[in-house]
């Protein structure tokens, strides 16, 4: 009697396609009835004495996608937010003044929201959350009460239209003025097309040539307000000639402990953000730029 033969085939899945896409949406938790039963421990530990639910959103785990996350709840309440880990029935707590730094990044369906500060622990820490961009304005949402735990008061002037960026990017322009928060000043912004490097000679045609460029740096954007510091840019490593996503970070004014600006090698100049929390940003600019960003510096710090 022979061994019997293992057949080592992969079972299709039973969910439709509509069905795994909305595997990887974010969820809303609107009430304690919807609580699910992996998160319920938290709010016994918590106990949330607030007639208003605390905003939460559980992130999906992305689990059987091109990438694999851990499912986490995020839960805002009052001045505090928390990062809830599923699988080791963990929490962080962050104040959101002790926020140093928000990133929003989205191509096409992927998306994630970061942010960085201090921790209750003391330590400075990093939470990455991803998510199909379906559900982005849960995050956008998240983002938003953070940004404003740190503005003062605002004037309900209607947002710039950003008319001269618009007549260089139009989506630049647009995305400018989405994400500012109504009553925010803008007092300056200085605007960086990208800069190619082309390694092959230049009497190649151009469409054998374009293969071959490499970024040194995206299309981006310096925003300044009377309440923080908007960097938007391309990303780099979105293989497509037309460019639809993008990445948002947002610092705090307060954050920014200092600002230096610095000429590189290549003849670059490199702005340099020292945050309070010892975080650094840099962002490279073309060296006829320099006068431009020394008038901006006085408005950051």
């Amino acid at each position: 009697m022979g061994i019997p033969k293992q057949e080592n085939t992969i079972k299709p899945s039973r969910l439709s396609p509509a069905e795994q896409t909305r595997l990887s949406w974010a969820t809303r938790i609107a009430s304690y009835q919807e609580i699910p039963v992996d998160y319920q421990w938290f709010f016994d530990l918590h106990k949330f004495s607030q007639i208003k639910f605390p905003f939460t959103v559980i992130t999906p785990s992305f689990e059987g996608f091109l990438h694999r996350y851990q499912e986490k709840m995020v839960c805002l309440f009052r001045e505090k937010l928390y990062i809830v880990d599923k699988t080791s029935k963990s929490s962080l707590l962050f104040k959101l003044q002790d926020i140093s730094l928000m990133e929003f990044r989205k191509v096409l369906l992927d998306s994630r929201f970061t942010f960085s500060g201090i921790e209750e622990s003391g330590k400075l820490i990093s939470v990455d959350l991803h998510f199909n961009t379906v559900t982005e304005g849960l995050f956008w949402e998240i983002m938003r009460r953070i940004r404003q735990s740190f503005f003062h008061e605002r004037d309900a002037t209607e947002k710039p239209n950003f008319d001269e960026l618009r007549q260089e990017s139009f989506k630049f322009a647009s995305y400018s003025r989405n994400c500012l928060i109504p009553g925010e000043k803008v007092k300056d912004l200085v605007w960086q097309p990208e800069l190619k490097a082309n390694r092959l000679p230049n009497l190649l045609p151009k469409l054998i040539k374009e293969w071959f460029e490499r970024i040194v740096f995206p299309n981006h954007l310096l925003i300044i307000t009377d309440q923080e510091l908007i960097l938007i840019r391309d990303d780099e490593h979105e293989n497509r000639k037309e460019k639809y996503g993008a990445i948002w970070q947002v610092i705090p004014l307060s954050k920014i402990r200092s600002v230096d600006q610095t000429d590189q090698e290549n003849g670059l100049l490199k702005l340099i953000l020292h945050l309070s929390d010892g975080t650094q940003i840099d962002t490279l600019f073309l060296p006829q730029m320099k006068e431009r960003i020394e008038k901006a510096i006085p408005l950051i710090i």
